[in-house]
């Protein structure tokens, strides 16, 4: 393995998050093709129900299946209501005083099994999430009820718009719908189906899941950023044990080590160790 490659395993969200959600925002020209192989220290607890879990382990491996309304900006060092970018909203606008929060959403975007997004998905998972009254559907666990007690209801007024009605004042809504918790799930699909398969909008279709081995995505090629996402594929390899993800980090068995369990000392004495 090459210190190039031991150099980029470290930079662990950025890297993944800008080829998985396709930002544009890499300085040198990408080139399509490959597979990433990327380390997933046990088994997806959830599977790819995110509005279920509240652990990395169910997020990091199954982000590149979804999309948010928007999302932090993965190639900033740092994330704050001003890097916050659209990915499924195109824009949005506060209204009434920072009260109505107004989101207006890509045209042309496909679910993975070819049904077209709108704004009934969006209203569809939010409404879910937040236990309104007149929710569709119902979550297993839901740990982030709390997050949207000030949504007094949610508006479709067409295809492409999406009205979140506040109680009261709250900007930093936005941000919390920005979290890597808040995927935008598909109306037509029983939630208890995340649980082990993903129907997404994301740049990465699900290929498999083995159960304690791998989660296999391949490429969208009906994603809606044209020419994203570069990779043919991505494969999140279990490996428990972690002097194990290390060994395997240093052979190339794997090219991305599992976020933050790598220090910089750690990190610098793998990339001694390359030849």
């Amino acid at each position: 393995m090459s210190r190039m490659r031991v150099t980029i395993s470290f930079v662990v969200a950025g890297v993944v998050l800008v080829i998985a959600l396709g930002t544009p925002a890499i300085s040198q020209t990408p080139k399509s093709g490959g597979t990433l192989n990327i380390t997933q220290r046990e088994d997806l607890p959830q599977g790819f129900a995110i509005h279920e879990t509240q652990t990395s382990s169910t997020v990091w491996p199954s982000m590149p299946c979804f999309n948010n309304l928007v999302v932090y900006d993965p190639a900033k060092k740092v994330e704050s209501f001003d890097t916050i970018v659209g990915d499924l909203a195109e824009k949005w606008s506060w209204q009434h005083n920072y009260r109505n929060l107004v989101f207006f959403l890509r045209k042309g975007v496909k679910w993975h099994d070819g049904q077209p997004f709108t704004s009934k998905d969006v209203k569809f998972t939010f409404d879910m999430v937040r236990e309104g009254t007149d929710a569709p559907a119902k979550l297993r666990i839901n740990p982030r009820k709390d997050w949207y007690t000030n949504v007094d209801s949610i508006e479709t007024p067409d295809a492409s718009t999406v009205v979140f009605h506040l109680k009261r004042p709250q900007p930093s809504i936005l941000m919390m719908l920005a979290s890597g918790y808040s995927p935008v799930y598909a109306a037509h699909v029983p939630p208890a189906s995340y649980r082990t398969s993903c129907v997404g909008t994301g740049p990465f279709k699900l290929k498999e899941w083995r159960k304690g081995e791998f989660v296999e995505y391949v490429r969208n090629p009906d994603y809606f950023i044209k020419g994203r996402p570069y990779l043919e594929g991505l494969k999140y390899v279990v490996i428990v044990e972690r002097g194990t993800r290390t060994a395997a980090l240093q052979s190339g068995a794997v090219d991305v080590s599992y976020p933050g369990e790598t220090s910089k000392t750690q990190a610098e004495q793998l990339k001694k160790a390359v030849p």
